[in-house]
């Protein structure tokens, strides 16, 4: 299982998050935004970045537009940010059982068989 972060108010988030991130901002280790020639590129994608994410820096209050402010000063996350378990690929392979994949086999091989008849 990976933890993902993700806003809790993503459709109706403050212009700077919009805008997030600048050419001028802190971009956290992770981000997948990027700039050529002052351009940014890229998009949030909270399972490549993970515990990187941006909204997690502590700010006053925890309020998306307030100043950054250090935990051990009371700086919180953003306020709407929530965490969610998500089971990654790698999760979902191993809890995949051979047992599940012969039927679907069985089946394959019958329409191979199929066509082939159907073909001579």
């Amino acid at each position: 299982m990976a933890c993902v972060g993700r806003c809790g108010a993503y459709g109706s988030r403050p212009q700077m998050c919009q805008d997030y991130p600048t050419v001028s901002s802190f971009i956290p280790p992770g981000c997948t935004f990027y700039f050529h020639n002052g351009v940014r590129h890229g998009s949030c994608q909270p399972k490549v970045c993970g515990d990187n994410n941006c909204c997690s820096y502590p700010r006053e209050g925890g309020e998306p537009e307030a100043k950054t402010l250090d935990e051990l000063a009371g700086g919180l996350p953003c306020k709407h940010l929530r965490w969610e378990e998500e089971e990654s690929s790698e999760d979902m392979e191993k809890d995949a059982d051979a047992s599940e994949l012969v039927p679907f086999e069985g089946e394959i091989n019958s329409l191979i068989a199929e066509v082939l008849h159907d073909i001579r």
